[in-house]
């Protein structure tokens, strides 16, 4: 396994050569069944998502904060950033949305994504979305010191 990935998007794409439609990842659904994504699948979504952060001016090296529950939501997320050429900065969703503003304002970023159940620990009580979002205009929102480009999750693929 050693000297196998040079990138830790390797990961993903070895896996999805492996693996193919095998679950990725998954964590236990409403009513105890389980859901998630397969190799192929998180592959896609994490591709889509990188492609339409590019249409909008994301560009290689801008830093993208990740405010979502483990599993499938994060992994997408993160594997897009590092498709796309960005850096994650991640959160805990227990942060608060001060707190969230001091570790994007530190880390510089300029992009925030979030998946639905922690868009207020994100904004707090500032001006929340409400549509879905648009990959040619997403919610800018003030974060702090600057503004932030805010992709609420799922985001359609």
């Amino acid at each position: 396994m050693a000297g196998e990935f040079s990138l830790i998007s390797d990961v993903l794409i070895k896996g999805k050569d492996k693996y193919g439609q095998k679950r990725a990842v998954q964590r236990k659904g409403p009513g105890g069944s389980y859901e998630g994504y397969s190799y192929d699948a998180l592959y896609c979504a994490s591709c889509g998502l990188a492609h339409k952060m590019l249409e909008i001016g994301f560009r290689k090296g801008d830093k993208v904060g990740i405010l979502a529950e483990n599993g499938a939501t994060w992994a997408m997320a993160a594997f897009g950033t590092f498709f796309a050429g960005g850096a994650i900065v991640p959160l805990g969703v227990h942060n608060t949305p001060d707190e969230v503003s001091a570790i994007l304002d530190d880390a510089e970023a300029g992009y925030l994504i979030v998946s639905q159940p922690f868009i207020e620990n994100a904004i707090g009580n500032r001006a929340c979305p409400s549509s879905p979002w648009e990959p040619k205009s997403p919610p800018i929102h003030r974060m702090g010191t600057r503004e932030a480009r805010m992709f609420p999750l799922p985001i359609p693929l």
